[in-house]
């Protein structure tokens, strides 16, 4: 898919291409790096990222590697995230 810039509050073409080509009307971009903010090690992060995507890979029919980052600069770290379709994706999220 390329690069995605995705912003909060802003419309994306490219993320709807996405949805449409799993089925799918919506999905969720998650991270387990740094629960509420809280710094943790590299490799408690990775290791909480790969168990995240095993369960996201169970429940959706589509889940992409992304990457987030600070576009401030604020937070220095970047961090691996998923982007992931369908309805069930909800339940990853604790909701």
């Amino acid at each position: 898919y390329g690069v995605i810039i995705l912003r909060i509050g802003e419309y994306s073409p490219q993320l709807k291409t996405i949805y449409s080509e799993a089925g799918c009307p919506c999905g969720v971009v998650i991270t387990a790096f740094n629960p509420l903010g809280q710094s943790r090690d590299t490799a408690t992060n990775l290791a909480a990222q790969l168990r995240l995507g095993e369960h996201l890979r169970a429940l959706s029919p589509m889940v992409i590697e992304a990457e987030g980052a600070d576009p401030t600069g604020t937070w220095h770290s970047r961090n691996q995230s998923s982007i992931a379709t369908g309805g069930n994706t909800a339940s990853a999220s604790g909701n």
